[in-house]
C-alpha cells in the first residue's frame, strides 16, 4: 500500500531499461517511494528492472537517475492502448531520493 501522496508530474521524464536502453515509459506520477509508469509495453509484473530516468536539464546536477524497480501491476489502459504500470523503488540512496523530491517539487501536483 502507498505511504506517500502520490503527485502527477507536468513533465514526463523518460524511463529507460539500463541494460539496453529500450524505453519502458514515461514518469506519469511519483513519490520518493514509487512511481507509475506509462509506456506502449506491459511491463512484467513481480520482476525488479534496472530502470534509468532522464532528469530535466539544469534541474540536478546530473542528467539522469539510475534505479532499482520492482514492478507491482501492469495493465492495459484500453482508452489509448497503452500500459499503465507501478513500480516500487528499491534501494535507493540518500542523494537519489534527494534527486527525487526535487523531481517532485519542481514538477509534481497534488492528486
Amino acid at each position: 500500500r502507498r505511504k506517500l501522496e502520490r503527485k502527477y508530474l507536468t513533465y514526463f521524464s523518460r524511463v529507460l531499461d539500463r541494460r539496453n536502453n529500450k524505453l519502458l515509459g514515461y514518469l506519469y506520477d511519483l513519490t520518493i517511494e514509487g512511481a507509475m509508469v506509462v509506456g506502449e509495453v506491459e511491463l512484467p509484473t513481480g520482476k525488479t528492472l534496472p530502470a534509468r530516468i532522464d532528469l530535466p536539464e539544469g534541474l540536478c546536477p546530473k542528467k539522469y537517475l539510475d534505479i532499482e524497480a520492482y514492478v507491482v501491476w501492469s495493465s492495459p489502459n484500453e482508452e489509448d492502448g497503452t500500459f499503465k504500470s507501478g513500480l516500487r523503488l528499491i534501494n535507493t540512496h540518500p542523494d537519489e531520493v534527494e534527486m527525487l523530491d526535487c523531481l517532485i517539487d519542481h514538477f509534481g501536483m497534488a492528486v
